[in-house]
C-alpha cells in the first residue's frame, strides 16, 4: 500500500529525526510482515509550522489540506492533544474530517509502536485489552503483537481499500 508521509518542520527542520521515523518504520515492517501487508512510503511536501501542534478538532481538520488522493496519508506532527479530555497529551490518531478524508498523524513523543498502533486503527481495528497487543494501550517492555482476527480484519480492509481505489498498491 502506498503511504504519503508529511513532516511539520520549523525553522527549516523536521518536528522529527531520521532515527525517529526509521524506529517507526521499523516496527511497522516487522508488525505488518506476517499479514502480508506491505507498505511503500514517499515524502510528501512538508507541512508548515503552524500544524505543529494539533490541539483542537479544527487543527487535526487543517490537515485536510495537505491530503494526497490514492495513498494513506501520515502526518508527523510536534504535539498532539486529546480533543475530548482537556489537557492530556497523544502519541497518535487516525481521523477522518468533515470531508471524508482520513489519515494518521503521530506526534514526536510517540513511542516506536504508535504509527502501526494508528495504521492498525486506518484498516479496521479499534482498541484492544490485552496486554501488550499493538492497539492497547497497556504495555509491559515484551514485544507487541497483533491477534489472528485483527490481522485478519486489517487484511480484509486492505484489500477492500486497494479495490476501491482509496489507495494504490505497492509497485514491484
Amino acid at each position: 500500500m502506498s503511504v504519503a508521509v508529511g513532516a511539520v518542520n520549523v525553522d527549516g527542520e523536521r518536528v522529527v529525526d531520521d532515527a525517529w521515523v526509521d524506529a517507526q518504520w521499523a516496527a511497522v515492517d516487522r508488525l505488518y510482515a506476517d499479514i502480508g501487508i506491505r507498505f511503500e512510503r514517499r515524502w510528501a511536501e512538508p507541512l508548515p509550522a503552524t500544524s505543529a501542534r494539533l490541539e483542537t478538532k479544527d487543527d487535526r481538520d487543517a490537515l485536510g489540506a495537505y491530503f494526497v488522493d490514492g495513498v494513506i496519508n501520515v502526518f508527523f506532527v510536534k504535539a498532539l492533544l486529546d480533543i475530548d479530555e482537556i489537557g492530556r497529551i497523544r502519541m497518535g490518531v487516525c481521523w477522518r474530517t468533515p470531508s471524508r478524508k482520513r489519515f494518521v498523524a503521530v506526534a514526536s513523543n510517540a513511542k516506536p509502536t504508535v504509527l502501526a498502533h494508528e495504521l492498525g486503527h486506518f484498516l479496521g481495528n479499534g482498541h484492544s485489552k490485552v496486554v501488550d497487543n499493538v492497539m492497547s494501550y497497556d504495555r509491559t517492555g515484551r514485544p507487541v503483537f497483533f491477534d489472528a482476527t485483527q490481522k485478519k480484519t486489517m487484511r480484509t480492509t486492505a484489500l477492500q481499500l486497494l479495490r476501491d481505489g482509496v489507495v494504490k498498491p505497492v509497485q514491484p
